[in-house]
């Protein structure tokens, strides 16, 4: 057996091929390594530690400064309530996946306090339908959602229903669903009819409540209000973060899944070009 032009040939254009059909996890891969990088090279402060016009990864135990919020799904007090919802598709055999239908952020101004100092996140509130373009290109969390300037990453959703197609789901749910725009699920064909049918919709929600521990990336800044002291911004260096995990955990999280859709997919493109060069050499 001997490896010539034509054996080099077919794994140049098996490589091409598998190359194109893996953008979208090598792309994922590469913004998934952004965004370790981001985390890891983010100092991990305190209240106490993090000093004026510093980028950092604030942690502490998050209190409101005024008032909490409700969440939108469950109605429970919260200082944080992120919720998405997302459709079943089951039309193709080989194409059964979650497509990201909506998302939203609401969260209260929140002290995050330890060693007995304390600095002020802002309110924020947004939410909006996902287009096709944004389920393709953002959500670079991996459990959560990219929303305006705020990346929210989870250790995982408080709240998962799902709710067939053709069911109303309840009334909160409805709620958000025509706040953003999202109309009814549409009906469709399920192949193969085994459980999880076409067009269910999962709704989910996480809340951070009051004495939780959360990790928000931003710069501390004087706050222009009297008697408020200093507040993170969000950075001008990438997204603000805002998290229950902490900073380890996310760039242990990021780095694992950053390797595997990178790597894996240059690894999955180079055995595939070299078992397509010796089973023309044979």
């Amino acid at each position: 057996m001997s490896i010539g032009l034509e054996s080099i040939g077919a794994a140049l254009s098996v490589g091409v091929a598998m190359t194109v059909a893996g953008a979208l996890p090598l792309y994922q891969g590469w913004r998934r390594r952004d965004r370790y990088h981001l985390v890891r090279d983010t100092p991990t402060e305190t209240p106490a530690t993090a000093t004026a016009s510093e980028t950092v990864l604030l942690r502490g135990t998050a209190t409101a400064r005024e008032r909490p919020i409700d969440a939108p799904m469950t109605g429970d007090d919260a200082l944080l309530a992120a919720w998405s919802i997302r459709e079943w598709q089951d039309e193709n055999m080989n194409m059964k996946h979650w497509t990201p239908e909506a998302r939203g952020l609401q969260m209260a101004a929140v002290r995050i306090e330890a060693d007995g100092s304390a600095i002020t996140v802002p309110d924020r509130s947004h939410e909006a339908s996902t287009d096709v373009l944004t389920s393709l290109v953002g959500y670079d969390a991996i459990t959560g959602f990219e929303i305006d300037d705020a990346l929210v990453e989870f250790d995982e959703f408080d709240t998962a229903e799902e709710v067939p197609q053709g069911i109303d789901p309840p009334e909160r749910f409805r709620d958000l669903e025509r706040r953003v725009g999202l109309d009814a699920s549409q009906p469709g064909a399920t192949l193969i009819d085994l459980g999880r049918t076409h067009g269910t919709r999962e709704y989910r929600e996480a809340v951070v409540g009051s004495g939780d521990t959360l990790t928000v990336r931003g710069t501390v800044r004087q706050a222009k209000e009297p008697g408020v002291g200093r507040v993170l911004e969000t950075p001008e260096d990438g997204p603000a973060i805002l998290s229950d995990l902490d900073a380890d955990a996310l760039e242990q999280r990021y780095r694992r899944s950053y390797r595997i859709l990178f790597y894996g997919m240059i690894c999955v493109i180079l055995l595939m070009m070299l078992i397509a060069g010796l089973v023309v050499a044979v």
